[in-house]
This record gives C-alpha cells, sequence and structure tokens, in this order.
C-alpha cells in the first residue's frame, strides 16, 4: 500500500534489459537482447518455482524528476518471459484498467501466470493468463473491495494452490481490520479469506509492499512498511502456503529488503543510512537473527540476493539513484568480505534459483537516450 500510485515506487527500482548471470566462475553479466522499449521497466520479476528456464517480468513506464521516481500513465502492463534460460524473450500486454500499476507477477510455467495490481481508481486486480499471456481472465473480483484495500501480490505454487495478500481491511464478520489475505486450491475460481485469528494484527500505519515477497516451498514471508515514512517494519511468515501467519523476530531490525534461499537460510537488509547497510542472518527461517558486517560503502544498494544452496551473498550498488554504472559484489564468508564481479547499466531485481540459475533487469527511465 502506498498513498498514490506517482509514489509507490519509493521501495522498489525498475528494470528494462533482462539480464541472465551463468555463473559465479564468469564473473560477468551474460546481456540478452531487450524486448521492451526504452521508455519501459520491469517491475517485478520472477522465476517459475519448479522450473528455472522458465522466468516472467512485468514492465512499467517511469521517468526522473530531480532524483527521484514517478510513473507515467500507460494504456497497459506490459511483461516479458523466457522459456529457455534467458536465451530468447516474447512480450506482451496486461489489461488492467485504466493507467494500471503492477503488484507482481507469478509464473508456473511458460503458459501459465497471475499478475497482480490497481488502476488509477484504485481497483485491485488478480489476472491469470493459460495461453503465455495472449489472454487474461480476471479473479477474486470481490477482493480487496474496500476503498482501503490494495492488493501487493499474489502468489502459486502449482495450477490450484494459490494465495493473494493485501493490505489491512475490516471483514464482514470482523469491523476491525486486518490484513487481507485469500487462499484457493481450484486455480483461483474461489478463494477463502485467511481469519483474523490466523494473522497478527496490524500496528500503527503498517501496510504492506507491492512485490515485497519471498516464497521458498511451502514457506511465504512478506514485508510491511510504514506509511509515513516507507521504512520497514515487520516481516511476516506463514509455514503453510498462507494459511497461518506470524511476526518473525526481525520486527525490531525493519528491515527493507529480504532474500531467502530456503525455508532456513535468510537474509535481510536495514538501510541505516544512504551508503551503509545493516545485514542480519538468519538460519531458521527467520524465528532467530544474527548481526552481520555492516557493509558500508558510497554506493546505496538497489538488490540484495543470498544465493540458494550457497549462502553466497550478492547485492547490486549504484552510486546514485540515477546515474551507472551498477557494481555487482559478490561475498562467499556472509559479508566478511566482497569481490566486485562486473559492472552493467543499472542492474537490479536479483532472482537466483540456484548458484547458476539467476536473472536481473536493466533499469532505463523514461527519457534514456537511444
Amino acid at each position: 500500500m502506498i498513498d498514490n500510485i506517482t509514489n509507490q515506487s519509493k521501495n522498489l527500482l525498475p528494470f528494462a534489459l533482462l539480464l541472465f548471470f551463468p555463473s559465479f566462475t564468469n564473473a560477468q553479466w551474460q546481456a540478452y537482447s531487450p524486448v521492451f522499449p526504452d521508455t519501459l521497466g520491469a517491475f517485478d520479476l520472477r522465476i517459475a518455482q519448479n522450473n528455472d528456464q522458465v522466468a516472467w517480468c512485468v514492465a512499467m513506464k517511469y521517468e526522473v524528476t530531480s532524483n527521484a521516481y514517478n510513473w507515467l500513465p500507460s494504456e497497459k502492463l506490459s511483461f516479458a518471459k523466457t522459456a529457455d534460460g534467458g536465451n530468447t524473450w516474447a512480450a506482451g500486454t496486461i489489461p488492467m484498467g485504466p493507467e494500471p500499476y503492477s503488484s507482481n507477477i507469478c509464473p508456473i510455467s511458460a503458459t501459465t501466470a497471475w499478475a497482480s495490481g490497481l488502476d488509477a481508481d484504485f481497483i485491485s486486480y488478480v489476472l491469470r493468463t493459460d495461453d503465455g499471456g495472449l489472454t487474461w481472465t480476471r479473479q477474486l473480483e470481490d477482493g480487496f473491495a474496500d476503498p482501503s484495500g490494495y492488493v501487493n501480490f499474489v502468489h502459486f505454487w502449482d495450477a490450484q494452490h494459490g494465495m493473494a495478500m493485501g493490505d489491512p481491511t475490516p471483514s464482514g464478520s470482523d469491523p476491525t481490520p486486518f490484513f487481507e489475505i485469500y487462499t484457493t486450491t481450484d486455480g483461483g475460481t474461489n478463494w477463502n479469506r485467511v481469519p483474523i485469528g490466523d494473522i497478527p494484527p496490524p500496528i500503527v500505519n503498517e501496510y504492506g509492499s507491492s512485490g515485497l515477497y519471498e516464497v521458498r516451498g511451502d514457506y511465504v514471508w512478506f514485508g510491511t512498511i510504514d506509511l509515513n515514512t516507507g521504512a520497514g517494519k515487520r516481516l511476516f511468515r506463514s509455514k503453510d502456503k498462507g494459511y497461518h501467519w506470524e511476526v518473525l523476530s526481525a520486527a525490531d531490525n525493519q528491515i527493507n529488503l529480504f532474500s531467502f534461499a530456503d525455508t532456513l537460510h535468510g537474509l535481510g537488509a536495514k538501510r541505516v543510512s544512504p551508503s551503509t547497510a545493516k545485514l542480519i542472518f538468519t538460519e531458521d527461517g527467520g524465528d532467530t537473527w544474527t548481526e552481520l558486517p555492516p557493509y558500508a560503502t558510497s554506493e546505496p544498494a538497489t538488490s540484495y540476493c543470498l544465493i540458494p544452496e550457497s549462502n553466497y551473498i550478492l547485492t547490486t550498488r549504484r552510486p546514485n539513484n540515477v546515474l551507472g554504472p551498477f557494481r555487482t559484489l559478490l561475498s562467499k564468508d556472509l559479508g566478511e568480505t566482497w569481490i566486485e564481479l562486473g559492472t552493467t547499466e543499472h542492474a537490479a531485481a536479483l532472482k537466483f534459483s540456484s548458484p547458476t540459475n539467476g536473472y536481473a533487469g536493466e533499469w532505463q527511465p523514461a527519457d534514456h537516450p537511444t
């Protein structure tokens, strides 16, 4: 939840040219031909849970003014997908009302995916495609209908089992607002809201953030933010595909970014200052956390990723919010030391399924030179 569409970018950066990182020994990003115009940036990028050759991303128009980011109106959301590990990409559009804004995209295969978001009238959407994005069907039309309702993400584990998460709203039986979370076992035809007793109540000014979630196996984590400041507030976890939830002890760390390699090992990052990040690490899924060495640099972090099967930390950093190139750095010892792997223009949104299969995107604002 963000108070207006113009400001919804404050926690996420956009991308346009998709990249594939083949191996750590290569030590470079491998670029592929972009399928988006320069005026678009890919907002959310996800790998299919059971097939790391399949990845989808969703993109929107973007501009930079006075070192700030603003969305531009567009008729439809654009998406791109690969079914061969990034070698080739196809693009299309997602119908989501007037001047749509994306929350996330979730593929389970090269043909089936879900997308969530809202339009300029703050109507929330959950859409499904079964033909590779040629057509989309709206689901969960009765959900997120309250004026304060706002879908932050939709996720599916397979063609039948999924969930959608949104900001606190009342229900027909509970007038006290609580996080609006739905589950489905029939592919999204029918949805049930998680009862108020199965999700910790929100605290003052606490809301979800578009696309701020992670899934490993049946585990789901989502982060919340302070509506007034945009700072991280708490980290929630479900061990059973969204049916029951708890708040993790990382609450006091107010993390803004997080990444899980599996159901046990995770990384949290809190921005202490524009050039310093506080990193915390968990080996029990978030029950307890250990502080890692603070990472101080003259460049703010764009993205962090804890690489599955390795406990390696990969991060991209930028000299400021507008100019490149971005530097890619790797730590093999949980933040004690860092190795520079290479540079790109504006790489971020790191997503990895294994040490040898990962994706990111290259950011290009609307005024990017052709």
